[in-house]
């Protein structure tokens, strides 16, 4: 099957390579891993505090630096993506964001905590910016419809799944 359709007027319509279903799944699995750990790491902030022997105002800079890193990549990644390719870059983000998570769970110190947020917070910049996008992979409205609802999906779980810890009975 060729990557583009013929149209009458001569010119060709995209369509993607691969399954636009399994594309829907791996962004949302994607999307999934970025807002649970933003999100989770609210939920685990007393805990880093007592565990890190640090402050509850020290403690809140693993969120900040998470956030302003995430920020600073966002805008950039739009350049990255026509350097490096949208595969490439996404794979890119996925590796580094997973490596820099698992820094973070044997980080032995505030600093280095810091840090490895830092890399991490850059590379779930990267993810961000594939979550919109994949939406219109799908040629039709049904699809694209699909698509948002398995990205969708994905957000709400990670925010129901995060959030559990707190819930005090």
């Amino acid at each position: 099957m060729s990557d583009a359709i013929a149209v009458g007027s001569g010119e060709e319509i995209w369509r993607p390579k691969g399954n636009p279903w399994i594309i829907a799944v791996a962004v949302s699995l994607a999307a999934f891993m970025e807002v649970l750990d933003t999100s989770i790491a609210n939920v685990a902030l007393p805990h880093i505090a007592g565990n890190l022997g640090a402050s509850n105002d020290e403690s809140t800079w693993v969120l900040t630096s998470y956030l302003v890193s995430n920020a600073i990549v966002l805008p950039i990644s739009g350049w990255l993506v026509t350097w490096l390719g949208r595969k490439r870059f996404f794979l890119t983000c996925i590796a580094f964001f997973t490596i820099s998570s698992f820094l973070c769970g044997v980080a032995p110190n505030l600093g280095l905590l810091l840090l490895f947020r830092i890399l991490q917070g850059a590379f779930g910049g990267g993810l961000h910016r594939w979550h919109r996008p994949s939406w219109a992979i799908p040629s039709s409205r049904e699809a694209r419809t699909g698509v948002c609802s398995v990205w969708s999906h994905g957000h709400l779980r990670a925010c129901y799944w995060s959030n559990a810890g707190r819930m005090d009975h």
